[in-house]
């Protein structure tokens, strides 16, 4: 399980969001989970803060989904490719796009963007990246 390994890793290092520490989450947390075939972790003002190499999300798609957060909109777009909004809350928006989506949580200061395929699981890429958005939130992010 995952969980485990960020609280571990969380108590490992008094400073753990510092720097490339993102990196390691993107890459451990979300990706790692096997569940996630890109992700992002950016803060509420567009700034990217870490995200996957194969993620071409730019700072502009970054401020669209932060605005989107419970204003219901109709549709998303990362990679250029409109995403159809399925499910959008105050806290999470979810979307479909062809035979793949994506799951966006929203924390105190943070947005974590996970794009899965047709080969994922749409529900254990939200599981993941709610309870890691989750672990945020304890973490005052």
């Amino acid at each position: 399980m995952w969980l485990p390994a960020v609280i571990l890793l969380a108590s490992a290092a008094p400073f753990i969001f510092a720097g490339s520490e993102w990196d390691g989450y993107v890459s451990g947390t979300l990706l790692g989970s096997g569940n996630i075939a890109k992700a992002a972790i950016c803060g509420l003002d567009g700034v990217i803060w870490a995200k996957s190499d194969n993620f071409n999300i730019g700072a502009d798609e970054v401020a669209a989904i932060a605005e989107a957060f419970g204003n219901q909109p109709s549709s998303l777009k990362f990679e250029g490719k409109a995403y159809m909004i399925l499910r959008a809350n105050a806290e999470q928006i979810q979307g479909r796009e062809g035979s793949g989506g994506f799951v966006a949580c929203k924390t105190n200061k943070a947005v974590i963007i996970s794009l899965y395929t047709n080969a994922m699981s749409p529900e254990r890429c939200a599981e993941v990246t709610q309870n890691f958005a989750d672990f945020l939130k304890s973490s005052n992010y």
